[in-house]
């Protein structure tokens, strides 16, 4: 027993002289834990799409009567909504307009309504002017929510409109009413009107009154109003919309197993430390900044063809919208910036770590915990503001948006490297960085 004792505290010393394992063991699970509390738990707001500032909505109001304004109302106070002001200073209040606003990613989704809506509010009969949700498609969840939302929305906005038009459908079978019922009718009115103005799109803030009319034919899209949902991506070939996430599929898996890829093959840098070869190396014509420089030229070759295998697989198998002119400017722009940024990055870790067991366990830690940040493992529309904002930090966020932008957001009227500028000029200053302090801590290793 006392052999045991002495084999259990020798290890427990040996763990507590190693800083990197005890960060291993109890500072890392908190932080990952942390990260995906945040991510989806909401934090402690509770409140709206992904527990941040909500869905960003774009409303163009062409009816512009009293019920279309007092529903709008109503939604914008729900905490799951961000409002955007729309029209603006380069967008005129028409629906391609609205259209191309939610494609240009000034918003996640729009809602038309159109002209003669509040006339035709709680009729089922006829032919119905349709309320628009335009929605982007990396966002697919907001037509939905958005719909069920409409439909609650009139409950709580319009009562006395809702009223007037059953009382008046109800006419048509029983006949006139009387002056009395009239005054009554009239008293119930004021009350509803009165407590419309202090409802809340709240009440049905997460869809479920539009979900539970659905019986007796119902629904979110054919309820109290009627409801179409178009996508703000341009019409496909395709008769069905299956490809609106290949995009977005393709270039997240793309860019967390480029990172991947490039850690496995990292620790034949550190052996040329460990087994001497460096210092051989630096002996003849190399110079430990060219060293690092071919290496990090190896990983960029390997990762501008895994990422372009991966597309063309897109492409081929699923229809990714790939081979035009400004798709494949793009795309190639963006795999190269990435694929530099990111080997200069694996490069920095390698360097920091000198060990290949180290490497091996702090790379795969930090690559998950960047692609839960960046978004390829979950769509960052979902959560909260405070870690889309955090996410800014990690160049393989700035990649995916980069991406996203070639093959999602890209309109005729502005240049693809134009677009992309924003996204390239931050990834490449994340890479010189990345660069600059690998070439400075492998030379320490010479000094060591």
């Amino acid at each position: 027993m006392n052999m045991i004792c002495q084999l259990i505290k020798a290890q427990w010393l040996s763990l507590s002289r190693d800083k990197g394992a005890l960060f291993l063991v109890y500072l890392m699970p908190l932080i990952l834990f942390t990260v995906f509390a945040l991510m989806f738990g909401g934090g402690n707001n509770g409140g709206g799409s992904g527990g941040g500032g909500g869905v960003r909505v774009a409303i163009l109001d062409l009816d512009e009567t009293d019920g279309s304004r007092r529903i709008i109302k109503s939604l914008m106070t729900s905490d799951s909504i961000q409002p955007i002001e729309f029209p603006g200073e380069d967008f005129k209040a028409t629906r391609e307009e609205l259209l191309r606003f939610v494609r240009k990613n000034r918003a996640d989704a729009a809602i038309l309504f159109p002209e003669r809506f509040e006339e035709f509010i709680g009729s089922f009969g006829g032919e119905r002017p349709e309320v628009e949700v335009i929605y982007d498609a990396a966002n697919p969840l907001a037509q939905g929510m958005l719909s069920g939302m409409l439909q609650g929305s009139v409950f709580t906005a319009v009562p006395d409109v809702m009223l007037e038009k059953g009382l008046a459908q109800a006419e048509q079978f029983t006949g006139p009413l009387t002056e009395k019922q009239k005054q009554g009718v009239k008293l119930f009115r004021s009350t509803f009107r009165a407590f419309s103005g202090e409802g809340k799109a709240d009440a049905a803030g997460d869809g479920r009154e539009s979900q539970s009319s659905s019986e007796g034919g119902l629904s979110m899209t054919n309820g109290l109003i009627s409801i179409r949902t178009t996508s703000a991506m341009e019409p496909k070939e395709k008769s069905d919309n299956r490809g609106d996430m290949i995009a977005y599929y393709a270039a997240a898996v793309a860019v967390m197993f480029l990172m991947f890829s490039m850690a496995g093959s990292a620790p034949a840098f550190i052996e040329h430390h460990e087994k001497g070869t460096l210092e051989r190396l630096i002996s003849g014509q190399m110079s430990i900044g060219k060293i690092v420089i071919a290496h990090w030229s190896y990983f960029v070759l390997m990762g501008v063809s895994g990422i372009g295998v991966m597309l063309i697989y897109a492409w081929g198998v699923f229809g990714l919208d790939l081979m035009h002119g400004p798709q494949l400017l793009g795309s190639f722009t963006m795999a190269l910036v990435t694929a530099m940024t990111s080997a200069a990055f694996v490069m920095m870790l390698a360097t920091l770590c000198r060990s290949r067991k180290r490497l091996e366990s702090i790379s795969t830690i930090v690559i998950l915990l960047m692609s839960a940040l960046g978004g390829s493992m979950a769509p960052k529309f979902i959560m909260p503001t405070f870690v889309q904002q955090t996410s800014l930090v990690a160049f393989n966020s700035w990649a995916l948006d980069g991406f996203l932008k070639v093959f999602w957001y890209y309109d005729d009227q502005t240049p693809i490297l134009k677009a992309l500028a924003p996204q390239i000029g931050v990834i490449l200053a994340m890479g010189a960085t990345f660069l600059t302090i690998s070439i400075v801590m492998a030379r320490r290793w010479l000094r060591a």
